[in-house]
């Protein structure tokens, strides 16, 4: 849904989103994937910023895509170094490597700044002109984003204030650019027709309007080695993530994030805390939580289940399993949702089936060692759920 809510020409789907426009519910409890995917978004924030975009097709024709020869990326120092040198050591090489390049007319250094790589992003950078520092600039790079994004929102800023400042007559320059990113200058070096992110689409621009006339380095320089020009670009980037958020987009790499870790947390809240559920979907239990949390390997794969038996104990968990009566009046399946072994019209649900009904007490007895477990005694053990199907002819 979030790919469809951004500016998208041409994008059939987009039209279904709006109210007037979705097509009738057939079930009651279907809310259709376009409202429960908007309802997700606006329950993780992203109603209140913009959002980014996307970018269909590159700036940079085909034709014109390869680089020019004057736009020249640098991803390595002078000496190879390893991976836990000490940071003297680190900056030593970083001079040194800087030394060997043209004399810059204008050098920047620039950093990006996110709380834990995904929350308030800043982008920050120090300019100098023929030595002499003329300028700091700050720029936030959204309340949703991440480190990458933010060192390209860096790089870009940085290339539109030395446009600005550059006139037609100025000779060729030596311009440089030095950044701890190095994922950066990578997809950079890709060429501006392989770019997929709007802000390095934008990067290159400026690189060819640049490179036009002026010789123009990118180099990697070593983070947090000491480096002066490096130092302060890390401070800046630090003072532009307090700037207000509310106006940068949010791109679609952030939000997918985001909406990831909203879904992840939620789902660990609702099993954490034990409230009150819809009879159809039981809450779990914190045994059944610690086995198959986020990140976690699939319960059928840890569990030596087969995907049929996994797939059965997925259902009866959520109460939409077609081993139970209530569920399959509930698609239109039965006349109605009583139990058929228990007289009285007893619903039969996933608490009842595996909790209380009387014509399978002692199966229940025999697997779980009681007539009448909990739910979450019952799910705490998921091979035994599966016996227990197995054993009255349910699976």
């Amino acid at each position: 849904m979030e790919r469809h809510s951004r500016d998208l020409p041409g994008d059939p789907v987009q039209r279904i989103l709006l109210p007037e426009n979705r097509p009738r519910q057939r079930l009651r409890y279907d809310r259709g994937w376009a409202r429960t995917g908007q309802e997700i978004s606006k329950d993780a924030g992203l109603d209140d910023f913009p959002r980014e975009p996307f970018l269909v097709v590159a700036s940079t024709p085909p034709w014109e895509s390869p680089p020019p020869p004057t736009v020249l990326f640098h991803t390595g120092l002078v000496r190879p170094l390893p991976q836990n040198a000490p940071a003297e050591q680190r900056r030593t090489a970083a001079e040194e490597t800087l030394a060997g390049l043209p004399n810059p007319d204008v050098q920047a250094f620039t950093d990006g700044s996110a709380t834990a790589g995904t929350e308030r992003g800043g982008a920050g950078a120090v300019v100098y002109r023929s030595g002499r520092e003329v300028k700091r600039i700050r720029a936030p790079a959204g309340r949703f984003t991440s480190s990458y994004t933010a060192e390209l929102l860096a790089l870009r800023e940085t290339l539109k204030y030395i446009e600005s400042i550059l006139t037609d007559q100025d000779p060729a320059l030596n311009i440089q650019l030095c950044t701890d990113s190095l994922s950066s200058l990578m997809r950079l070096r890709e060429g501006p027709a392989n770019q997929t992110e709007r802000v390095a689409d934008q990067v290159w621009l400026s690189l060819r309007r640049l490179g036009r006339r002026h010789r123009v380095d990118l180099q990697w320089v070593p983070g947090h080695a000491g480096v002066a020009g490096n130092e302060i670009a890390d401070a800046v980037a630090r003072e532009a993530a307090e700037l207000p958020q509310d106006g940068t987009p949010i791109t679609f790499a952030a939000a997918k994030s985001l909406l990831k870790r909203h879904v992840s947390r939620e789902w660990v809240e609702s099993t954490r805390h034990s409230r009150p559920a819809p009879a159809t979907r039981p809450h779990l239990s914190h045994d059944y939580h610690d086995v198959v949390g986020p990140g976690r390997v699939r319960l059928a794969d840890r569990l030596g289940l087969s995907r049929r038996e996994g797939t059965a104990l997925a259902r009866l968990r959520t109460g939409h399993s077609p081993a139970l009566q209530a569920y399959r009046h509930f698609i239109g399946a039965e006349e109605d949702d009583g139990c058929p072994t228990c007289d009285g019209g007893v619903r039969e649900d996933a608490e009842h089936f595996l909790t209380s009904c009387p014509a399978t007490a002692r199966v229940r007895h025999d697997v779980f060692g009681r007539e009448d477990p909990t739910l979450r005694e019952v799910f705490a053990d998921p091979c035994r759920v599966i016996e227990f199907l197995r054993r009255l002819g349910r699976l």
